[in-house]
């Protein structure tokens, strides 16, 4: 990319740049370890009985520190994805690669913090299990840490029996804890679209799975023009870039999720947080900035 077009870019990318660390800094501000008393993270924790507490076991609290993790992983990637964008050169690759690792820490973070009526305690420990469940099977595959993880796996199996919970499967596609299946990626990528396009969030994790991972399909998304070298018909020239309805989607894909789900935890443990009011109506501002561009609509 011209060294002139990379300074239009990042100009032109300063609000979201902006507005995205102040959210990742006003998340970074929730570091509050209990919930409020009177909230439904509260009385999750009163719950908590013998049979599923204990270092043997799985409480409430552990899964509401699971998903706080995520979030706070989320909110680092979202950081760093604005930090590429704020000098020279425009990144091509690194901030798809983040927006990746943003959008599944957010999924973890949503499922295990859901808030509302659909979730009770049992629900939020059956979660967090199957959660720490796959996180060993995982692990396992790694020859160092197999022992280990294989160990801790046959501790929380049992703790799960212990709860009346089946475990079926060790992978992402076929694990099952009592009959709940892990969070889809691709589904709560869809459900972050302001407007439904049919299987985008299968289009969408095979491409940032795609340039993550090297592979010459999401590499050459990164090819913006390309021709044929005038003195040579079997050379090939090629400029790397990005355009900008593909990072704002990008940029917008990540306010929606993380705003999305930051909200949610507010609500489950009852925190207030002044710095994050702020970040979160800057974003909102942006947000309807970019769905007009994008999509030609105004949100209510």
């Amino acid at each position: 990319m011209p060294e002139e077009s990379d300074e239009r870019y990042l100009a032109a990318m300063e609000p979201s740049v902006r507005i995205l660390t102040e959210l990742a800094d006003s998340i970074r501000q929730l570091s509050t370890a209990m919930p409020n008393v009177g909230t439904q993270g509260f009385a999750e924790i009163l719950s908590d009985d013998a049979l599923t507490s204990g270092q043997q076991g799985h409480t409430s609290a552990t899964t509401q520190s699971l998903s706080g993790l995520a979030l706070m992983a989320a909110s680092d990637h979202v950081r760093a994805f604005a930090r590429l964008h704020s000098a020279a050169p425009a990144p091509v690759f690194a901030h798809v690669t983040l927006t990746r690792a943003a959008l599944e820490a957010l999924v973890w973070a949503r499922w295990l913090g859901e808030p509302g009526p659909g979730v009770d305690p049992p629900e939020r420990r059956r979660r967090g299990l199957a959660a720490r469940l796959y996180s060993t099977f995982e692990e396992a595959r790694v020859p160092e840490a197999r022992d280990v993880a294989n160990a801790q796996a046959t501790r929380l199996e049992a703790v799960a029996v212990a709860n009346g919970w089946a475990v079926v499967g060790r992978h992402r596609g076929n694990l099952t804890v009592g009959g709940l299946a892990l969070p889809s990626i691709p589904d709560a990528f869809s459900r972050l679209l302001v407007v439904p396009v049919e299987r985008f969030g299968v289009t969408l994790w095979s491409h940032l799975c795609g340039v993550s991972h090297g592979t010459l399909y999401g590499l050459l998304s990164g090819v913006v023009e390309s021709d044929v070298d005038p003195l040579d018909p079997n050379v090939w020239t090629a400029t790397l870039g990005g355009d900008s309805h593909s990072v704002n989607t990008l940029v917008l894909l990540l306010l929606r999720g993380i705003r999305l789900t930051t909200r949610e935890r507010l609500t489950l443990m009852g925190w207030k947080s002044p710095e994050w009011d702020l970040a979160d109506r800057n974003a909102d501002e942006l947000e309807r900035v970019l769905v007009r561009a994008l999509y030609g609509i105004d949100l209510p």
